[in-house]
Order: structure tokens, then C-alpha cells, then sequence
């Protein structure tokens, strides 16, 4: 049944790949709602994904479908004859498609995704036009995320044309998205599910009282912002508040949840600080100050952004056990632990795509008050967490503060394999860590590159095959470069600068060889020529 697929697709905790791996282990989402626990234990799912599975309530999903019929969307399964064949041949399709309109012939025609800036030269905007005209005449299909800028201009030429144009929301095509607003703060799809992640396992962190039902648990976000940290991380609570400063942030908000079927949803417009002067206590409060001074400048400084976090520390933890504070990735993690003096429980250093897109702290109110002698340093270390998609590493920063190595490990006899750790790995400077769980070994000092004599596997980054490693030297460079007229190329610790080495190798961008430039212990300055390996 249909109600069955949507409960399916909205299982928070799995992600599209768990939910492919059981429609092929079963036969269809009503089998999977049917299945007991044991029925799951041959996938390898987590315990989050059974969590998920094991709330049966169709409520929501039936919701959905009301939604769905009252604004005349369409829904397409993965398991649809019109479901397009090159989305189902993805690594991860989704399961469930939503969609207004006319499906156009997706897998019978050339279909040309477009997207660009949002802030485009007038010479940009008539070409994204005049390009969109264009591929729609000779009989093309324009894809694009329908945002301001390129993505609306190529649709707009294809319109034009009289061909048919299709926009891939990031929403549900019944959300309303506002017209003009600043979206450099907006979490991600995967960023804030991350948030509702640690949220949930907060709460079962917390001891449950006596009569305490599910609609007890409460959270406030008291920077609602355009809603998307808080319609996920509402979904875990009974009663969840939206507390925003501008009105037409509000009235969206409250369109929006509705249509999500938040239900548990209060929407306060409001000044957040004095919410939370009056508030009653909640088991979290999510907060996420502006990174724009008065005059609309840039801030990192936690003391300068709005409202100062910092000042507001003992109020905030006065309210709730826990306190989830969203920062700029640009700050010192160690120093905003400091600056929160012993109250920090947790560190999330979180990117996605290799790039590091949030620094997320957790303050948690059992510890505070926690004196600043030397003994209780230790003590109130937070556990920091390393995220790059689905590669994670936790360790307790209390084991790694003082002492740490800096490439000084003996090398592998043989140098086979090389691995670059990814962004949050990077950001937490985590490298003693990373030695001990993986056993693979700094290659020098500063070089943060790490080699071994055989593959390692779950290494957090990109591994590469070794293929040659040679010095600066011309006859060295001739052996290391023979074949090749293109690379990509990265230095780490090395004198020169990645566009300068391509430079003086006289190398294109591109292809199947990675050079990288760097420093060994020793001092010696080497290039390593690798192959990338498939994870």
C-alpha cells in the first residue's frame, strides 16, 4: 500500500542505501512495516535504522498522503514503471518521489542539469537564458534546483522554447520557500539531520521519570531562522518550539510544519532571549546566533555574533539539561571549548563532501560548575566527534590534550598505500588518534599525510595506492613523471604551492594520477605518485 511507502521513506535514522539494501532483502515497504526485528539482523543496520523501524504508527504517513491529494502532488515509487532509469542507477535513488505536473520522457531524451550562482552578471543571466532556449530546441530536457539566478534563467529559457523545464526542490514542492533571504546559515539536508541524530541520542541519555510520557520531552529553538534544524529535530519531541524575531519567518514556519505534519509544533515570533528568560525548562534548547554584526559584516567571534552565547551561558543551562550551540567552522574548537569553561559535553567538528560545514557544541547542565583546577581539566575534556558523511570517529579529547606526536612515528619498511584525512579530521587535528585506531603512520612532521604497507581500512579520508615516490631532482622527475601530461596535484608541508608545482611540472589538471607534494621525517621534500583507490 501506498501509506506504507511513505512511512518507509520518512523512517528517520535510515538513510537511502539502508532503504534500497531492504527493498531488496524484502519485497515491498509493507513487508518490511510487517517484519520483526530478527527479519533486520541480516542487513547490518544500525541500531538508530531499527529504532526507526519499530515505530509502526501510520499517522504521519497517512497525513502525508491527505497533503499530497489537497495540493494535487503525485507520488513514484522506486519500484514504478516511470520512475526514471538513471536515478534508480545511482548509488543511493530515492525511494519516493513527489511531483507536480507532467513527467516528461527522462530516460528517452537528453536531459542537461543547469545550476549556477545565485548572484549572476547580467552577461550570465542572458546566457543561462539563451543556453536553456537553446538545449530545449534540439529537443533537450533542463534540469536545475529552480533557484534565483542560473537555475531560474535556464528554466525560463526553456519555457520559452515550449519544452517542459524540471525543478528539483530541496523541499517538498508544498513548502514555502521565502522570496529574498540570506541562506549562508541555512543547515543542509544532511547537517541537520545529524542534529536530530545526536538529539535522540541525547534523550536516551536522560533517566525517564516517574509518569513521563513522550510528551513530555520538550525542545526550544530559539533562532528558527527558515525552520530546517528545527523540522528535524522537532520530530524526536513531544512538544517542540519555534521561537523567531521577523514576522514573515514565522508565518512560513507555520505553513510549513503544518504541512509536514509537525503537529508538536509551537511557532513563537518573538525575541529569543527573552523566550528564554520565560521559558519553561525543556530537556534541549538548539541555538544558532547570527554571524552578521549591525552593519552586516561577518563575525566568528563567539562573543560577537547574536545573541553572545557566552554571556548567555548560565540562563541557557538554567532552562535545559542540554544546550546545542551551532558555530562557524572557522573558529578554534579547543578555544570555544575554553571560552564555555568546563560546561562543553560534546564536540561535532561536521562536513559533508570534504568540506567542513559546522561546528556544533553540546553543552550539558550536569556539568557545569565544574572548578578549573588541573584534575578537573581532564574530567571535563568533551568527546569530540569527527563527521564526513558516513565516515565518523569519536574520541574522548581528555586522552589526547597533552604530549601529542607530530609525525616522529617510525615509517613501514615499505611506503604501499598513502591516506589524506578528510576535513573534520583535519579541523579536529586528531592525528595521534587517527595513528592509534588505524595503524597507518604520519609521513613526517606537519605533513599530516599517512602511509602503510597494507590497505587500512575505514581510514576517515581518501586512500591511494603508492606507485612511485621520488625527490626534486631532474632524473627523479623524469622517472616519476614518465606517462604523464595531467595530474592532480596537492602539497602538504612542502615549499611550494600546489599551482606552482603544477607550474614547474608542466602538468594539465585533471585525470587518474594524484601527485602529492610534501615533507618526510628527515626533512627530505618528495613527490608521491599515487592511484586513487574506489572505497
Amino acid at each position: 500500500m501506498l501509506v506504507h511507502w511513505i512511512w518507509f521513506a520518512h523512517r528517520p535514522g535510515l538513510n537511502d542505501r539502508d532503504k534500497m539494501a531492504l527493498l531488496q532483502h524484502f519485497r515491498d515497504p509493507e513487508d518490511i512495516y510487517f517484519a520483526d526485528d530478527g527479519a533486520f539482523d541480516a542487513i547490518g543496520l544500525s541500531e538508530d535504522a531499527k529504532t526507526a523501524l519499530r515505530e509502526k504508527n501510520l499517522t504521519s504517513a497517512e497525513e502525508i498522503l491527505e497533503a499530497c491529494d489537497r495540493e494535487k502532488l503525485h507520488i513514484l515509487t522506486c519500484q514504478d514503471a516511470a520512475y526514471p532509469a538513471r536515478l534508480k542507477n545511482i548509488a543511493d535513488p530515492p525511494t519516493v518521489l513527489y511531483y507536480k505536473g507532467r513527467l516528461p520522457d527522462f530516460d528517452g531524451s537528453p536531459v542537461i542539469g543547469v545550476v549556477g550562482t545565485r548572484k549572476a552578471s547580467a552577461y550570465g543571466l542572458t546566457t543561462a537564458k539563451r543556453m536553456g532556449y537553446q538545449i530545449a530546441r534540439c529537443g533537450g530536457i533542463v534540469v536545475s534546483g529552480m533557484a534565483y539566478g542560473i537555475d531560474g534563467m535556464a528554466m525560463s529559457g526553456a519555457l520559452t522554447a515550449g519544452a517542459p523545464a524540471v525543478g528539483v526542490l530541496g523541499c517538498g514542492a508544498d513548502i514555502v520557500y521565502p522570496a529574498h533571504i540570506s541562506m549562508e546559515q541555512c543547515s543542509s539536508q544532511f547537517t541537520a539531520q545529524y542534529k536530530a541524530e545526536i538529539a535522540r541520542r541525547l534523550l536516551r541519555s536522560l533517566p525517564q521519570s516517574a509518569g513521563q510520557t513522550a510528551n513530555d520531552v520538550t525542545m526550544t529553538d530559539l533562532t528558527g531562522g527558515f525552520g530546517v534544524d528545527f523540522s528535524y529535530l522537532a520530530r524526536g519531541f513531544g512538544h517542540a518550539t519555534y521561537v523567531e524575531r521577523q514576522s514573515h519567518l514565522c508565518e512560513l514556519a507555520a505553513h510549513n510544519m503544518a504541512a509536514l505534519g509537525l503537529t508538536q509544533a509551537q511557532v513563537v515570533c518573538g525575541d529569543g532571549v527573552e523566550y528564554l528568560r520565560a521559558m519553561e525548562p525543556a530537556q534541549l534548547i538548539y541555538i544558532d546566533p547570527a554571524r552578521r554584526d549591525e552593519h552586516g559584516a561577518r563575525t566568528y567571534a563567539i562573543e560577537d555574533c547574536t545573541p553572545d552565547v557566552l554571556a548567555l551561558r548560565d540562563l541557557l543551562l538554567a532552562k535545559a539539561r542540554y544546550v546545542m550551540i551551532k558555530l562557524s567552522p572557522m573558529l578554534d574548537w579547543r578555544k570555544a571549548v575554553d571560552d564555555f569553561a568546563g560546561t562543553v559535553a560534546e564536540v561535532h567538528i561536521v562536513s559533508t563532501g570534504n568540506e567542513c560545514k559546522e561546528l556544533l557544541l553540546v553543552l550539558d547542565g550536569k556539568v557545569a560548575g565544574i572548578t578549573s583546577d588541573a584534575a578537573a581539566a581532564d574530567t571535563r575534556a568533551p568527546h569530540v566527534y569527527c563527521v564526513n558523511d558516513d565516515q565518523r570517529l569519536g574520541y574522548d579529547a581528555a586522552a589526547y590534550t597533552r604530549g601529542l606526536r607530530i609525525g616522529d612515528a617510525p615509517l613501514p619498511h615499505e611506503l604501499r598505500y598513502l591516506y589524506e584525512p578528510n576535513a573534520s579530521i583535519m579541523k579536529a587535528g586528531c592525528f595521534d588518534v587517527v595513528e592509534a585506531r588505524f595503524g597507518a603512520v604520519q609521513i613526517g612532521p606537519s605533513s599530516h599525510l599517512f602511509v602503510s604497507d597494507e590497505p587500512v581500512d575505514g581510514f576517515p579520508g581518501r586512500g591511494f595506492a603508492i606507485e612511485t615516490i621520488g625527490g626534486m631532482g631532474k632524473k627523479e622527475l623524469k622517472r616519476l613523471l614518465s606517462g604523464l601530461d595531467r595530474a592532480n596535484i596537492a602539497v602538504r608541508n612542502f615549499p611550494l604551492t600546489a599551482p606552482q608545482l603544477r607550474k614547474k611540472l608542466k602538468l594539465a589538471d585533471g585525470g587518474d594520477a594524484y601527485l602529492f607534494g610534501t615533507t618526510m621525517q628527515g626533512g627530505d621534500h618528495v613527490l608521491i605518485r599515487t592511484a586513487k583507490i574506489s572505497r
